[in-house]
């Protein structure tokens, strides 16, 4: 309903006022009206002749009335008039908001086909969403996008692309998925996000109106998620959120405060702006792999890539055993893509020095970040996992020889 918004709010107010002093009219005449006509019974032409001066009376005062009405529309016609530049500074004007376009477009994944995007409405509760688009075959993420991967998207309206149905369920064990991303000049307080979070079988429509969920519950509503890559030009993470370990395990670069750490799987000569391997100024290659035990669908590890011009870093979440028991259930059922990017002005978790004071994030650096305007993805693959020979223990030594 337009009252529902506060631009309409006062012309809805002005029109409640008018219906009630239409009904407090019609009330008058009715009781002057009950009046005369007894003052008619008791003394006729008398009351002839009141009742004559009544309607008059209640002619007069409609007319009046009417006058105050006409001039009060004037002044609220004015005052919506000064106002509206200041309404379109806020979040959005009925009935056309500053929303994202319902759909970014189709991504080619190599080994799965084509995948519809479908834009989320809002970045969080009443906080439109940034749009997400394709460019040169690749997904370019504006600030405060979001995007999942769909089965299909009606460009009609967001409403028509919510049900977790046409959400894609994604089943990665025994499999590889891979993509390139660029986030050069993504600094200090902003990460660009690809991750697979539980919403296709979500019972809820969340407060962001599309059944999105994540571990956070920004939307209202928790799921098991699994970040394949949370990243600036500084720090990258991959986060596994079994819902139940007090602190999610984490691989990677970055983070940390006065009294955590976060991953040093990596460091700054390694990964970060002009590093001898991965340099975040130009694009690189993510591959993460969902090995499983032979014969079975339990996972072994999932285990994080990133490559570029020959040159490689990776990290094994094999040693969370307790995690990877958790989301071998939770794979087994099908994850949702989610592409986005955001702006936080604590994200040390990501970030931050932390107490071994290695040189990544202050939060002096977080709370005045300068956030590239754009963070793209591309290049997306999925391919089956050869069998790997599982070895439990060392081979031991046999023989030794020298020549």
């Amino acid at each position: 309903m337009p009252c529902q918004h506060q631009e309409y709010q006062e012309a809805c107010a002005s029109s409640a006022a008018e219906d009630d002093l239409a009904e407090l009219l019609t009330l008058m005449e009715e009781d002057e009206l009950e009046e005369s006509t007894s003052r008619e019974r008791k003394a006729g032409k008398a009351g002839t002749n009141a009742l004559r001066w009544s309607w008059l009376h209640a002619l007069v005062m409609s007319v009046a009335l009417l006058g105050l009405c006409i001039l009060m529309g004037v002044v609220m016609g004015n005052m919506r008039s000064s106002g509206r530049g200041r309404a379109e500074a806020r979040l959005a004007l009925w009935p056309e908001p500053l929303w994202s376009n319902p759909c970014a477009g189709s991504i080619q994944v190599s080994g799965l086909g084509t995948v519809p995007l479908i834009n989320a409405k809002y970045n969080l509760p009443s906080d439109p969403a940034g749009n997400v688009w394709m460019e040169d075959a690749a997904v370019v993420i504006a600030d405060k996008g979001r995007t999942y991967w769909g089965t299909s998207c009606n460009t009609s309206g967001h409403e028509e692309n919510f049900d977790p149905s046409g959400y894609v369920e994604l089943h990665l064990l025994g499999k590889r998925l891979e993509y390139t991303t660029h986030i050069d000049g993504v600094q200090c307080g902003c990460n660009a996000a690809l991750y697979l979070v539980s919403m296709s079988r979500s019972p809820w429509q969340s407060t962001c109106e599309d059944y999105y969920c994540d571990a956070m519950s920004i939307c209202g509503v928790q799921c098991h998620e699994i970040d394949l890559q949370e990243a600036n030009m500084r720090a990258f993470h991959s986060t596994f959120h079994d819902l139940e370990s007090e602190r999610a395990p984490s691989l990677g670069t970055g983070g940390g405060g006065d009294t955590f750490t976060g991953p040093r799987d990596f460091g700054s000569t390694q990964y970060g702006e002009g590093s001898s391997c991965i340099d975040t100024r130009e694009k690189f290659r993510v591959s993460v792999e969902f090995p499983v035990h032979e014969g079975t669908e339990e996972l072994k590890s999932i285990d994080i890539t990133l490559s570029q011009n020959g040159c490689s870093v990776r990290s094994s979440a094999s040693k969370f055993k307790d995690s990877l028991e958790v989301l071998s259930k939770v794979l087994k059922k099908g994850m949702t893509p989610v592409m986005s990017y955001w702006r936080d002005a604590n994200m040390m978790w990501l970030d931050g020095n932390g107490p071994d004071e290695v040189d990544y994030c202050t939060e002096d650096m977080d709370a005045n970040s300068t956030c590239a305007s754009t963070v793209t993805f591309t290049d997306f693959a999925l391919s089956t996992l050869e069998p790997r020979i599982e070895i439990d223990e060392p081979l031991p030594i046999l023989a030794t020889f020298s020549s």
